[in-house]
């Protein structure tokens, strides 16, 4: 699943087969074989910002060739029950609508049946994390929000003990917030599904947050040593490239990059005192992405040159995630593949020599002292995992620890980091209502309903 499709593996041959085969600009997730082997249900999202469930799409296609069909627009995670219904998630809310299977169609419309139904604070925040039908009916959930989409999150500060705090702003389609490395602003880019922008904020509170760009998909803001310009991603022009602006918007931005057709150059960390930054150049072909055929690689932009070197000979399924050591003498990166994801170290400039961190993970940011290397694992409940580092001479690392008082974040893998550091160590975090709540010691409990086909069946008649 994902941007690869839906996948079916042999068990013999181990060798996948292709069912769905992705879209343009799209992720597929929750697949389900419908009773009879002939069809999968599936849910079908938007990539090219922030995954918003909420407006996903539930659809079916037939394996003997057939055409996707879409049977309810905003909603995720659905599952076929045997009661002849599709139960499926929107808004905080279990919904269900009956469903033939013989014509693959619904055949009435959906009805809200189980209100105050968490989202996952897993990778991408999937509703079904949080519900399960058995197939003698029993239903099992974890109550939580109702209607919080999982795109509007808050800004908060988080420091070393976990105490959350909220900054002095609006919920919001929050995404890779960055502070400058003088610790006094912070850039934040903000995805509604419709405009992709950047915005400023005074960390003092001083002022109101200040919108930075104008025109095109604008994200992945880096901050400039001096904390005086932002680099960042812009489709202004047609193409995925990397522009830079003065962050008090007293100049007009200017063009760094120029991406071929079918390419995205994504920024991604300042490197030290330096005049350059490092970025990922991400072949985005639907086709190619979907055949695993695609491979990003890793790139060092120098602003005096005005150009681009690649940084060794390292490749990705996917975005680096690449984070620069304070000092800038290393290189922290995320390869993924089909073995899954894991976080390396090279010396800058790159001599061959790489170092990988013991437990497999993603997402690596430096604490700014340039002691600790912090990333999220790849499995487990998702909490920020932490190795001392030593830098002098060759590169080593210890044993990886929990980070007192980290937080849960849903990032997803492929996706921009969705917190920073500030120089004194706290961290600026985009979180969704659920995450607080996770983060904040809320209490989580299962509710448990039995014999709930019989409700189901009461309320949602099959015809």
């Amino acid at each position: 699943v994902g941007r690869a499709g839906v996948m079916r593996l042999n068990p013999d041959s181990g060798r996948p087969t292709n069912l769905v085969r992705v879209r343009p600009g799209e992720v597929l997730f929750e697949p389900q074989l419908l009773p009879g082997g002939q069809a999968v249900l599936f849910t079908a999202a938007d990539s090219s910002g922030a995954v918003d469930f909420d407006r996903a799409r539930v659809a079916v296609q037939s394996l003997g060739g057939g055409e996707r069909k879409v049977l309810i627009e905003g909603g995720s995670d659905a599952r076929y029950l045997k009661t002849g219904h599709i139960v499926f998630a929107r808004a905080g809310s279990l919904w269900a609508v009956p469903f033939d299977l013989a014509r693959l169609a619904v055949t009435g419309s959906p009805v809200s049946i189980v209100e105050g139904v968490a989202r996952g604070i897993g990778v991408f925040g999937l509703a079904t994390s949080q519900y399960r039908v058995s197939e003698t009916g029993t239903l099992a959930y974890i109550p939580g929000p109702e209607t919080i989409s999982p795109s509007r999150r808050s800004l908060v500060s988080v420091d070393r003990q976990g105490t959350v705090s909220p900054l002095k702003l609006p919920a919001a389609p929050y995404i890779s917030p960055r502070v400058a490395p003088d610790g006094s602003k912070l850039a934040v880019a903000t995805d509604d599904g419709k405009d992709v922008d950047l915005w400023v904020y005074d960390l003092t509170g001083a002022s109101s947050l200040r919108r930075l760009t104008f025109g095109g998909v604008n994200r992945f803001p880096v901050w400039s040593a001096d904390s005086r310009h932002l680099v960042f991603q812009s489709t202004r022009s047609g193409d995925a490239s990397i522009w830079w602006q003065l962050a008090d918007g007293s100049g007009p931005p200017e063009r760094l990059t120029t991406a071929p057709a079918n390419v995205a150059h994504v920024p991604e960390s300042w490197v030290g005192r330096s005049d350059g930054f490092s970025y990922s150049v991400l072949p985005v072909s639907s086709t190619a992405r979907a055949e695993g055929a695609a491979e990003a690689s890793l790139w060092i932009f120098s602003i005096d040159k005005r150009k681009g070197e690649p940084f060794g000979d390292v490749r990705s399924t996917a975005p680096f995630d690449s984070a620069v050591s304070p000092d800038g003498h290393w290189m922290a990166y995320t390869v993924r593949g089909p073995g899954g994801a894991g976080v390396y170290v090279q010396p800058i400039p790159p001599t061959g020599a790489r170092y990988q961190i013991a437990v497999p993970g993603h997402h690596p940011l430096w604490s700014p002292d340039g002691h600790e290397l912090e990333y999220f694992p790849v499995s487990g409940p998702g909490r920020l995992l932490g190795v001392r580092v030593t830098t002098a001479g060759a590169f080593s690392a210890a044993a990886p620890f929990q980070v007192p008082g980290a937080f849960t974040s849903n990032t997803n893998q492929e996706s921009g980091r969705n917190h920073d550091f500030t120089p004194d160590g706290r961290i600026i975090a985009a979180l969704s209502a659920v995450e607080i709540e996770g983060n904040t010691g809320g209490a989580q409990h299962i509710e448990v309903v039995l014999n709930w086909f019989n409700e189901l069946k009461a309320r949602v008649s099959v015809r």
